[in-house]
């Protein structure tokens, strides 16, 4: 297994472009962190790692830390998205709370790994949205 990992890397190194649905049973955190050029890429990385939920939370937050200027060789990330920033994330927006409709997204086997991020977008939105009608309305 160790053999099959280090060819994949290898492979990954080899190529400009890479689809991460091919390889995501293959990746891990480390490979999102040391395998990607920004915070952006690495957190697509994250959303695409067939873990759970708390695992791709705890992957997201390690790319919040790491200094990329430190990969001298990194992949371009090519991230499979259904639904799109405009998509329909109805569903973990009817959760109570900005943390639930978070934790929605970060576990739904129905999003497709790119969707992950513009479903917390939308819930970022929507909360946020939420919050200042609450607040203006306290005036």
């Amino acid at each position: 297994m160790e053999k099959l990992a280090f060819i994949i890397v290898a492979t990954l190194l080899s190529i400009n472009s890479y689809q991460l649905s091919a390889f995501a049973e293959e990746l891990s955190i480390k490979d999102c962190i040391t395998l990607t050029g920004n915070e952006s890429q690495c957190k697509d990385c994250c959303d695409c790692l067939e873990v759970d939920a708390a695992t791709r939370r705890q992957c997201r937050q390690a790319c919040t830390k790491t200094d990329f200027r430190l990969n001298y060789r990194t992949m371009d990330m090519k991230v499979p998205s259904t639904l799109g920033p405009d998509g329909d994330y109805s569903v973990a927006l009817k959760a109570a709370n900005e943390q639930a409709c978070k934790e929605y997204c970060d576990g739904s086997d129905e999003l497709a790994c790119g969707d992950r991020r513009y479903c917390r977008d939308a819930c970022n939105a929507a909360y946020f949205e939420n919050s200042s009608e609450k607040e203006a309305s306290l005036w």
